[in-house]
């Protein structure tokens, strides 16, 4: 019966005896007395030799895990308060309770009372642990647990050894009864699965596995056994060419059409004019929704002085091109250019230190 430091333990299903201990001897013969008036229950006991033993009190009335205020009384000092916590138990428990002379202490197992878990509220549990090599099962009327000595409604668990890897020959399907009368009992290269006697297993009586399986390989079966493949042999046998499993792992778009020799099949640009240019940023795309590779910049604008400032294209904050219009040739076109913009980048010109330029017109070509 486990204790507790502030509650004392009464069972609603077995016989609860307190033995109360006094480290300060008032002398035999003392009443030493236990109130639960919401339990209805009053009982005491004389001391001898500095303990007593309290008439045993029945089976509480009261839900498991319910508390109520108690009170403990030796001869006629004061009262002392006190907690009750009621507990399920499959046998008598006693209890001990140590009193001095400034506090009660809760609580030491005397012996019994081995506390009990209700699951599911079932109606009724085991009343012993069962013996060695048993399993806890549910009975048949799915109202308690019973231990028994088979595993899955009365198959014999096979104890054998180890099952190892590489050593099962057969697969084979029986009823609980077909298993658990096995002659000489379960071979150890053969996996059984128990059915409900319609069952079987690819409606074949016997499927073999021809040796072992190697990693990262596949089963097939090949009419009456099961072979492993490699992921090749299996490609080839679901009718894909090596030139299609060469697409089918591309990463992309853009790598599916280099393998399909098509390279980058769609050239587009971004066409812009802008009036009276300011020293400010200007968006040419706020977000790709595609992968795109910009190639090239070509830039035009009005009033060719010394003055004109200096313009940058960016793609994902990263430069791509810097011009300086006072001295760039005009109209510009940029070196080759292979810079990746990516789904959600930004693609923008800011423009510095622009003076005496009217107005700019650009061209951003991208592939994609």
């Amino acid at each position: 019966m486990a204790c507790n430091a502030t509650r004392i333990e009464l069972s609603n299903s077995a016989v609860t005896t307190l033995t109360v201990t006094l480290t300060s001897d008032p002398g035999d013969g003392t009443t030493v007395l236990l109130i639960v008036d919401g339990l209805a229950i009053t009982t005491s006991g004389t001391t001898s030799s500095g303990s007593a033993t309290l008439t045993p009190i029945g089976a509480v009335t009261a839900d498991t895990n319910s508390i109520w205020d108690a009170i403990i009384q030796v001869g006629t000092n004061r009262p002392a308060v006190a907690e009750v916590l009621i507990t399920e138990t499959n046998t008598a428990q006693n209890l001990g309770i140590t009193i001095t002379d400034s506090e009660v202490t809760y609580c030491a197992a005397l012996g019994g009372g081995s506390v009990v878990a209700s699951t599911l509220d079932l109606t009724d549990t085991p009343s012993s642990y069962g013996t060695a090599g048993e399993v806890l099962a549910l009975n048949s009327g799915a109202t308690s647990f019973e231990f028994i000595a088979n595993v899955a409604s009365g198959s014999a668990a096979y104890t054998g050894g180890t099952v190892a890897e590489g050593s099962i020959t057969d697969v084979i399907a029986l009823t609980d009864t077909q298993y658990t009368n096995l002659t000489g009992g379960p071979d150890p290269n053969t996996l059984y699965v128990i059915t409900d006697g319609t069952t079987s297993i690819d409606d074949l009586d016997d499927v073999s596995i021809s040796g072992g399986v190697s990693n990262d390989a596949f089963l097939m079966y090949q009419g009456t056994n099961w072979h492993d493949r490699t992921p090749a042999q299996a490609r080839t046998a679901l009718g894909i060419s090596s030139f299609g499993a060469s697409l089918i792992d591309d990463a992309d778009a853009s790598a599916a059409r280099t393998t399909l020799g098509l390279a980058n099949v769609k050239t587009d640009s971004y066409v812009g004019h802008i009036e009276a240019p300011t020293d400010t940023t200007y968006y040419i795309d706020a977000a790709t929704v595609i992968n795109k590779t910009v190639t090239q910049l070509y830039l035009k604008w009005t009033n060719d002085l010394s003055n004109a400032g200096t313009l940058v294209l960016a793609v994902a904050g990263s430069t791509v091109d810097t011009v300086d219009l006072s001295s760039a040739s005009n109209p510009y076109t940029s070196s080759a250019l292979s810079t990746l913009a990516t789904s959600g980048d930004e693609i923008k010109i800011t423009l510095t230190s622009v003076a005496d330029v009217s107005d700019l017109r650009f061209v951003v070509e991208y592939t994609q």
